[in-house]
C-alpha cells in the first residue's frame, strides 16, 4: 500500500503566502528594487533572446520577474501556490497564472524550454527533490532551468540562519540553497550546468530584500546610488557576502 503524501508544509505555506501577497509583490515591485535585478541578476540568467520560448515562471508570486520575461520575448505562463498571488499576477499581466505547487503542477511532460524560479526554492526546503523531479518532467530535453536563491554556501549564512530564527515570517525548515551540496546531489546526470555565478552585498540586502529586513522606502531612495556603486565595488572580494546564487542548467538528453 503507497503511503499518502503528507502536504502539511504545502499547505502551511499556501495560507502564509495568501497573506502576505500584497506585501511581497509592493517590495518586490518597487522600482529601485528592478533596478538592482536588471544591473546584478538578471544579466547572469541568459543568453540573448527567449524569442518564441514558452517559460514557466514557477512560484512567481504577482510576477516581478515576467516583465523582464516578456522584455526577452518569451511566451510566458505563471505559476503559483498562492491564489492570492496568483489574482494578483493575472491582475496585472493579463496572463494565466496556474494555482498549484512546483512539486505538482499538473502540466504535460515537456511542455516548457525555461522553468524560472525566482526565490521559491528556499521556501520548500523539506519539497527539493519533488519539485527538481516536477522541474525535469515538464522541462523538454535540452531545455533549461534557471533560478535565483539565497546562497548558502558563504560566510553570510550565518547572518541569514540569525535572522530566519528572530523572524517568525520564516519556518524551521526554511534555509538557503547549496547549489553543491543539495542541488547537484538532485540534478545527478539529469542536469548539465551551463553557468552559476554568486553575488550581492549591501545594495542586495538593503535594497532588493526590502521586504525581509523592512528598509524604509524613502532611505532606500536616498542611499541607492552609494550602495550600487558599493556593489560593484565589494563583488568579488575576500569581504563579499555573496548573498544570492543564480545557476543556470540544462536537462539532458537522455535524462
Amino acid at each position: 500500500m503507497t503511503p499518502q503524501k503528507d502536504d502539511t508544509h504545502i499547505e502551511t505555506q499556501r495560507a502564509r503566502f495568501d497573506k502576505q501577497a500584497d506585501e511581497y509583490s509592493t517590495h518586490d515591485a518597487n522600482p529601485l528594487a528592478q533596478e538592482y535585478r536588471d544591473r546584478f541578476i538578471r544579466p547572469h540568467l541568459f543568453d540573448g533572446s527567449l524569442k518564441g520560448q514558452r517559460v514557466l515562471d514557477a512560484m512567481c508570486g504577482g510576477g516581478e520577474e515576467t516583465g523582464f520575461l516578456i522584455s526577452k520575448g518569451a511566451i510566458v505562463q505563471g505559476l503559483d501556490l498562492s491564489s492570492a498571488f496568483a489574482a494578483n499576477y493575472e491582475d496585472r499581466w493579463g496572463l494565466s497564472c496556474t494555482t498549484a505547487s512546483i512539486t505538482d503542477t499538473g502540466f504535460d511532460d515537456e511542455s516548457f524550454d525555461v522553468v524560472y524560479i525566482c526565490g521559491g526554492l528556499h521556501h520548500i526546503r523539506p519539497e527539493l527533490s519533488e519539485a527538481v523531479d516536477e522541474v525535469e518532467r515538464i522541462l523538454r530535453a535540452g531545455g533549461e532551468f534557471v533560478f535565483v536563491e539565497p546562497n548558502h554556501d558563504s560566510w553570510s549564512d550565518a547572518i541569514r540562519r540569525a535572522w530566519y530564527r528572530v523572524d517568525r515570517r520564516f519556518g524551521d525548515d526554511e534555509a538557503a540553497i547549496s547549489v553543491d551540496d543539495d542541488l547537484r546531489t538532485l540534478f545527478s546526470d539529469r542536469f548539465e550546468e551551463i553557468s552559476v555565478h554568486r553575488g550581492g552585498n549591501l545594495a542586495y540586502l538593503l535594497v532588493a530584500q526590502s521586504f525581509i529586513v523592512k528598509t524604509p522606502r524613502r532611505f532606500q531612495q536616498w542611499t541607492a546610488g552609494f550602495l550600487f556603486r558599493l556593489e560593484k565595488l565589494i563583488h568579488g572580494t575576500q569581504i563579499d557576502p555573496r548573498f544570492f546564487v543564480c545557476g543556470r542548467f540544462r536537462k539532458t538528453e537522455q535524462s
